[in-house]
């Protein structure tokens, strides 16, 4: 035993205070150090489990915001296409309203032009030469004469030239 004693050297451990949680503040060989019973030791390695856990629901919150950040920006730039496409759609319509108010007064300008033509042109009057020959031409008869009868004398003529003389 003597010479187990003489080897060792112990150090010397002192309570300092006892704090009103129940832990204590001891000095062992001139450094404070703080003791806790088993009660509190659970109750801190419960603590430090939540908090891995916590750390580890962070980590997994943080990936999910990057993700989620992502998938805002290209949402941000689909939103930004869409908006111009709608805007050249805007002044897309804007310059087909301006054309076809454009056509419409050209299609009213001409059928006023229409009307007004008609008081000078002396057709169905049968008044003098020209109404009769316009008369002529409207009957049904000379028509059809230059519906079949044109057709039939150009047959007549291409033959003609091909079988003649």
């Amino acid at each position: 035993m003597m010479l187990c004693a003489a080897t060792c050297s112990a150090q010397q451990v002192s309570i300092v205070e006892q704090l009103p949680d129940g832990s204590y503040v001891v000095k062992i060989a001139g450094a404070e150090f703080r003791a806790f019973n088993a009660a509190k030791m659970k109750e801190i390695e419960d603590r430090k489990a939540e908090l891995d856990a916590c750390g580890k629901d962070r980590a997994e919150a943080n990936g999910q915001i990057a993700t989620l950040k992502d998938e805002n920006k290209q949402l941000s730039a689909k939103v930004s296409l869409v908006e111009q496409q709608r805007d050249l759609a805007k002044n897309d319509l804007q310059d087909t309203r301006v054309f076809v108010a454009q056509q419409k007064r050209l299609l009213d300008q001409e059928t006023q032009l229409r009307k007004d033509s008609q008081q000078f042109v002396p057709h169905n009057s049968g008044n003098g030469f020209a109404g009769k020959l316009l008369d002529l031409f409207d009957k049904p008869e000379v028509q059809g004469l230059f519906k079949i009868g044109l057709p039939l004398l150009q047959t007549g003529r291409s033959f003609m030239t091909r079988c003649g003389p």
